[in-house]
């Protein structure tokens, strides 16, 4: 009978490579007892299958994630039990069986994960001339050359679901020409997946927002609960700030000593400034 146990618990958590669509991910974690939750590593909602993904349990430091998987998508792990928080650094998860290894007192911990995703990112992308990019102290020249060097890897790998996901990683810190070319030199095949649509309309929309256009008009709500529209194409200032700030921060309401001063030395010169409240 112990045999028969054992034999059914191998089919039950790791089934036949015949399901070529489906992924069990074990994990072994250093604490007995919480809650497991899997999330996006790249630009929120670029794969909504993630909603299907049910916190899971830990018992006795083991835990499972399983379901089924169109393609490699990037994620995060939390764990959570009582006061205490874990989150991993991002990986790749793929079709089939993968073993993970957590440290809940490591600092987003890289995940050491063996499948072809990980692999291709952690071999192809992540070279030397990669890590280089990082030591340029200037923040706006990093961005620019992490998505440049993602455009050339995208130009000689058009198959690759890592660069489709580095774009909707980099799409998080802002819209650049870069990311729609790295996009737009990917196969078929990947352009058309559910998170490729998806970020194909996330680069239009973040593309109206690109230096040298037109801020589009904005409906807000204020405090009230009223609706305001706001339109920036009769704005006559060359230069305006739009700010939009809580109520209740004050780091935001530290600012404004430095808006004034801005505002009266640079006014006649065609600064403005727009500030909107948001509801608290």
């Amino acid at each position: 009978m112990k045999i028969l146990l054992s034999i059914f618990a191998v089919i039950y958590f790791f089934p036949c490579s015949g399901q070529t669509d489906s992924f069990h991910l074990a994990g072994h974690i250093d604490r007995d007892s919480g809650l497991v939750v899997i999330f996006s590593g790249g630009y929120d909602g670029d794969y909504p299958g993630l909603a299907d993904f049910k916190p899971v349990p830990v018992s006795r430091g083991e835990f499972m994630i399983q379901g089924k998987l169109p393609y490699p998508i990037y994620i995060m792990l939390k764990f959570s039990s009582g006061d205490q928080v874990y989150i991993t650094d991002r990986f790749y998860i793929t079709q089939g069986n993968q073993q993970i290894e957590c440290h809940v007192d490591s600092l987003r911990e890289e995940i050491d994960i063996q499948n072809a995703a990980q692999l291709e990112y952690n071999s192809s992308y992540r070279t030397a001339a990669f890590l280089l990019i990082d030591t340029v102290n200037d923040d706006y020249r990093r961005w620019e050359l992490k998505k440049l060097y993602l455009y050339r890897y995208a130009l000689k790998n058009p198959d690759s679901y890592v660069a489709l996901w580095k774009i909707s990683d980099y799409l998080g810190n802002g819209y650049c020409k870069w990311l729609d070319s790295a996009f737009n030199v990917l196969s078929e095949k990947i352009k058309k997946s559910e998170t490729g649509k998806l970020i194909r309309n996330d680069l239009a929309q973040l593309a109206l927002t690109d230096t040298g256009k037109i801020l589009p008009d904005l409906d807000l709500i204020d405090m009230t609960g009223r609706k305001k529209e706001y339109s920036f194409k009769k704005n006559k200032s060359q230069y305006t700030l739009v700010d939009f700030w809580f109520a209740h921060c004050g780091a935001c309401i530290s600012e404004f000593p430095t808006y004034m001063k801005l505002y009266k030395t640079h006014h006649v010169k065609g600064f403005d400034i727009k500030i909107q409240v948001l509801p608290t």
